[in-house]
Order: C-alpha cells, then structure tokens, then sequence
C-alpha cells in the first residue's frame, strides 16, 4: 500500500505530522499531538508512512491536477472561508519562499489600508459589517450565505458590504499576482458557494492585473483530497 496523503490547516508541523494548534480556537486536541504516529498506527492494513500538507495548498494542487488550473504553469488559490487561505504555483510545486509571494505564500498575513487582510476578509469581518451597517438586532444568527441570499434578493447592504470586502482582497492580490506572473486564480472555500455574487467585485479590484484570469473551482469538494493524493505520491517517488 502506499503512504497516506492529508490535508490540514495550519499552524501544523507539516514536516513531522504534529499539531501546533495553541490558542488557535480550532483543533485544540491536537496541539502537539504526533497525529503521524496515531494515524500509522491506527491504520488497517498498515501503511508505510503519511505525508502531511497544508489544505489551501492541497486545494490548489487538486485543482491543477484536475480542476480550474489544469494545464497552467502559474496559478494562484484562494480559499474563502472562515479565513483566506492561498496557495502559489509554479510549474506544479507549491513556492512559499520567493520575493513574488507573501510570506510563507499567506495573503492572511497581509493588510490592506493599515489592517490586516481578514478584518475585512473573512466570516467574521462580513458578518461584523454586516451586522455595524445593519444593526446588530438585525444580523442576528444571520451567516455569510444568508448574506450572498439576500444580496441576490436585491438588498443593497447585502451587496455592499460583499463587494467592499471582495474589491479589497483583489485590490490586495493585484501586486503579488502581477510579480508572480500568474495566469490563473481559482477561488474555493466555504464562500465560493456563492460565486455569482462574489465573482464581479473580486474581478473589479483585480481590474489593475491584466490578462490573469478569475475562476471558481472546479472540484471544490474533491481538490483537497485529489491534492493530498498527489503530494504523497510525489513524496512517495522522491523517497
């Protein structure tokens, strides 16, 4: 049998399977957990061995191996959720270590009018805008697909406050994707459920990067594990 491929969040040691999920409000259980060896040795039959990878970064390789990006050499992945997640491409090798890329590939560590990217990016910002310009009575248990809905039922606020934070992150994307000379984004995540609401503002802050083009995905709920899958065959070759 071959090794195992998995796809998690960070913060994770990637490199010896270990859970580094402190004050984090996600994963708890798991910090500092060798989730390799548990896996290893929970595993019927046995396999020789797991490799672990970043999930935006599965995502991304799912998609160029048989999704959006198939078939390009630079490709960007965006993954909009409870956070943005990012992945940068070349060649089908992720590179997180290049002066054309955020550090460590994260355009979550960026910031965009002195602030960090997911204040306004993200589950909870939409929400908390949502909720400031709405009233909080109003937004109450209401959640970004509500939002989407109701966006597509005409209410301006809806719109407004969608567009605001999509025109943002392609805003903040235009310098890295220019110097990276990407030809593709594929956008994914928990949010793109909703990209015929989100794709025409995130297309009018990219407006600056000519000739990248702006894509859903195209196996949103597949490119994770079809990325993993690849990675530990690739790892499996080289070892």
């Amino acid at each position: 049998m071959r090794r195992w491929g998995v796809a998690l969040p960070g913060p994770f040691d990637y490199a010896r399977g270990i859970g580094l999920y402190e004050g984090v409000a996600k994963f708890d259980a798991l910090h500092g957990v060798d989730v390799g060896r548990a896996l290893l040795d929970g595993l019927r039959p046995p396999a020789p061995g797991v490799t672990f990878i970043n999930d935006a970064d599965a995502f991304l390789l799912g998609e160029w191996v048989a999704g959006a990006a198939a078939g390009h050499r630079r490709v960007v992945g965006i993954t909009l959720g409870t956070g943005v997640g990012s992945a940068f491409l070349a060649d089908g090798v992720i590179v997180a270590d290049d002066q054309c890329v955020p550090p460590q590939g994260r355009v979550d560590l960026l910031t965009i009018h002195g602030r960090p990217l997911e204040e306004t990016v993200s589950r909870r910002a939409i929400l908390a805008r949502y909720s400031q310009v709405m009233g909080l009575h109003a937004a109450t248990h209401v959640d970004v697909q509500d939002i989407a809905d109701r966006a597509r039922g005409g209410e301006i606020v809806a719109r407004q406050v969608l567009e605001e934070a999509m025109v943002a992150l392609g805003e903040t994307l235009v310098p890295w994707l220019e110097c990276f000379g990407a030809r593709v984004v594929v956008v994914g995540g928990s949010m793109a459920g909703s990209w015929d609401v989100l794709a025409r503002p995130l297309r009018t802050g990219m407006n600056q990067a000519a000739g990248v083009e702006v894509v859903c995905a195209a196996i949103p709920n597949d490119a994770a594990l079809v990325g993993a899958a690849w990675h530990a065959a690739e790892q499996s070759v080289r070892s």
